[in-house]
């Protein structure tokens, strides 16, 4: 049972008391617990899709060149998380993302006519 429960884990990245919820309903059969794990997923989502995302922040960026720039609006449900620290390197990142991507990326920037 251990062994089915980090498969399942490894595979969907649940939790492990929620994997061995699922694979005790299921009976041990691992594509009945991906299913009810899944139903499970769904109806959490389900609960939160109505929640308002109030709070968050507002970041800008523009380009060297003075042509082009981004203005991003990134919202949350909380101050919190506004306020904290990966919150806004994640805005900071996004607003950067198209100029500048990751080596190895399919984003590309479009070369600039000056």
């Amino acid at each position: 049972m251990i062994d089915q429960i980090k498969k399942l884990r490894s595979e969907t990245s649940v939790s492990i008391t929620e994997c061995e919820k699922a694979l005790k309903e299921a009976k041990g059969d691992m594509t009945q617990a991906k299913e009810i794990l899944r139903k499970w997923g769904k109806a959490f989502a389900e609960q939160k899709k109505d929640r308002v995302t109030s709070q968050g922040l507002i970041d800008s960026y523009i380009h060297p060149n003075k042509r082009v720039g981004v203005l991003l609006e990134l919202n949350c449900e909380t101050d919190f998380v506004a306020r904290g620290q990966y919150f806004q390197t994640l805005a900071w990142g996004m607003t950067r993302l198209r100029f500048f991507p990751s080596p190895g990326s399919r984003i590309r920037p479009k070369p600039s006519k000056t």
